[in-house]
């Protein structure tokens, strides 16, 4: 699980981000993505999205 505050919206920062999303794909790492809208509004669509990732 990852929040991507305004920090990330940096062009340097958006370019590690990104290769570190695809280093984390390439070892087999399953990611979600949460913004603040999800953290501070809908913390229970952030809970049903990692609830059904972590079922088989």
């Amino acid at each position: 699980m990852e929040y991507d505050g305004l920090s990330h919206l940096d062009r340097d920062r958006l370019r590690h981000d990104r290769d570190r999303m695809n280093w984390l794909d390439a070892n087999g790492w399953r990611m979600r993505y949460f913004t603040d809208r999800d953290l501070y509004a809908r913390p229970t669509h952030i809970l049903k999205t990692l609830r059904s990732a972590l079922t088989p």
